[in-house]
């Protein structure tokens, strides 16, 4: 949650706190995603970023946030 607001207010994406590396065997060429590695600028801010839980029982929760200006 503080992740995203924090990513929204300095339009950069944080690393991904255990991701080291990604696997080798997967093929991320034109995946529809970024996988943060380290502190990276966006140069812009797209004002969206969303946080998705998913538990063992089942029960699922997504929140997405948008920037007010």
């Amino acid at each position: 949650f503080i992740k995203c607001i924090e990513m929204l207010r300095s339009s950069a994406g944080a690393p991904n706190l255990h991701l080291q590396h990604i696997n080798p065997h997967i093929d991320t060429d034109g995946y529809p995603a970024h996988f943060e590695t380290e502190l990276t600028d966006w140069g812009f801010n797209s004002g969206l970023t969303g946080v998705s839980s998913f538990g063992f029982g089942g029960t699922n929760a997504s929140l997405v946030f948008k920037a007010l200006d």
